[in-house]
């Protein structure tokens, strides 16, 4: 399954929140609250070394930059829909 990290106000996370959307796509959330500095985390470093938001998660591969996240999404789910 499909783990995005994100912090809900933010734009970049928003725009991969509307891919994974429109795709239909399930994923988990775990929030990063940027107000506490939890991008500045061991744990959360480990997974985006910049200690920014957006990243994801999909069967090992782990992206970051939400453009990057979305050009992933349409090559990698280019017709994904469950009805």
């Amino acid at each position: 399954m499909i783990r995005l990290y994100e912090y809900p106000p933010s734009s970049n996370c928003q725009k991969v929140r509307l891919v994974l959307a429109e795709k239909n796509l399930p994923y988990e959330t775990v929030l990063i609250d940027l107000r506490q500095n939890q991008q500045k985390s061991p744990d959360y470093l480990r997974v985006n070394p910049y200690g920014l938001v957006p990243a994801m998660e999909d069967e090992g591969t782990v992206l970051y930059e939400s453009t990057i996240i979305n050009e992933y999404l349409e090559e990698r789910y280019p017709t994904y829909w469950i009805i």
